[in-house]
């Protein structure tokens, strides 16, 4: 998918864009870079741009923002807070609450990291939060309009770049995280309605080739070279690390038994799109 602007005002819930609309001039005024992951990322991608209905709703906001110091964080939360139109979450640490019931996490990454790809939340540190593949998400982002009047545009996390991220959060934080794993298995089953079914006759080909061609199978393949295209080597090496435990049959195979909950395809066919994934990320190495 090339990252031409997608227009999707009138598409958005109104909520979602009132609360949008105040970060966008946030985030600018701060110089802070900032995409939309999790659930609202792909609610975007599969039903708003291509009409695709995803396996869940959510009212919840996920952002990631590239920050320098946690400094620069703290002065975001605290200009949001400011403003009136939010309250803390003194449960969750990320978390404000707009005044309109939307829930926004907000997730902080870049060189404040420490290590990289991981961030302790101050002052005890003792939230821990890994933040692989941030970076590649911000790189390959698409840029969307959600609303015209005003203009207001967003930068989106693709879903190749939130495959990389489900798949980390589910290993980090099994078995609590059960829903990334049923995300990643959509996103393997309905990938190729990105926009992608022409590549089956073009760059993609080879895969038309095969005596094993499988549509399902096909999708998941593509959507594995689409991640490995954005993955740095560190990121790369950390999911084929899950992958290679995740599709071996001396396992547990815990990653299968979360996709098989959501009722999209049972433990074979799931074992079968992940080793395609898993196929389609090696295709490049």
């Amino acid at each position: 998918m090339t990252n031409m602007l997608k227009d999707i005002s009138n598409k958005l819930e109104p909520t979602h864009v009132e609360v949008l609309r105040g970060i966008v001039q946030l985030t600018s005024e701060l110089a802070f870079p900032f995409f939309i992951l999790g659930a609202t990322a792909r609610d975007i991608m599969y039903t708003a741009i291509f009409g695709i209905q995803t396996i869940r709703a959510t009212r919840d906001i996920d952002l990631a923002i590239r920050v320098d110091r946690w400094e620069d964080y703290q002065e975001l939360r605290k200009r949001m807070l400011a403003d009136g139109q939010y309250n803390p979450d003194k449960s969750q640490k990320q978390r404000l609450i707009h005044r309109n019931g939307t829930r926004i996490d907000l997730f902080p990454f870049g060189t404040l990291e420490d290590p990289a790809g991981t961030i302790s939340w101050p002052p005890e540190k003792d939230v821990v939060m890994r933040t692989a593949g941030f970076e590649e998400a911000l790189r390959s982002s698409l840029d969307v309009l959600i609303s015209n009047d005003p203009q207001v545009k967003v930068k989106v996390c693709t879903s190749a770049a939130l495959a990389v991220m489900k798949i980390i959060s589910w290993h980090d934080n099994h078995p609590s995280r059960a829903k990334d794993a049923e995300d990643v298995m959509f996103f393997m089953k309905n990938y190729i309605g990105l926009g992608n079914e022409i590549r089956l006759w073009g760059d993609d080909s080879d895969i038309l080739k095969e005596d094993t061609y499988d549509y399902d199978q096909a999708s998941a393949r593509i959507l594995g070279r689409d991640m490995r295209k954005i993955m740095t080597e560190d990121t790369f090496n950390l999911v084929r690390t899950i992958l290679d435990h995740e599709t071996n049959l001396d396992s547990q195979l815990k990653m299968i038994s979360d996709m098989t909950k959501a009722k999209l395809g049972d433990a074979e066919e799931v074992l079968t799109l992940l080793i395609a994934m898993k196929k389609g990320i090696l295709d490049l190495v």
